[in-house]
């Protein structure tokens, strides 16, 4: 009889390098969300009833209070038509959307030139 190996569940998931993994990017990118004064910043569950919203949702009064809405890529990919649509109905509804953030610099940039205009 063969022993079984425990799964290590401190193994990182992603298959491609760390800094272009879609899951690390989202989790500096919220780190750093919620270390702004007063943010508030969530990563949303990625499960069918949730099907194209956007990954993280939040507000933070030094950006404004607005609800903010990003969706965060690998470097090269683009969000997905059901994504596009979902993220379109939000910025109808007068949400910031943020699609394809691809890192942290990235996002820092945006944020920086909607809220200097």
């Amino acid at each position: 009889m063969s022993a079984v190996k425990p799964k290590n569940r401190m193994r990182a998931k992603c298959s491609v390098k760390p800094t272009t993994c879609e899951r690390l990017i989202a989790a500096a990118c919220l780190r750093w969300l919620n270390s702004l004064p007063g943010a508030r910043f969530r990563r949303q569950r990625g499960d069918e009833s949730n099907a194209g919203e956007p990954d993280v949702y939040g507000t933070c009064p030094q950006l404004g209070g607005k609800l903010i809405l990003i969706e965060f890529k690998r470097p090269g990919k683009e969000s997905r038509r059901l994504q596009a649509a979902v993220q379109r109905k939000w910025a109808r509804a007068g949400a910031l959307v943020l699609a394809d953030v691809t890192s942290l610099e990235d996002l820092k940039a945006r944020l920086a030139s909607f809220f200097s205009s």
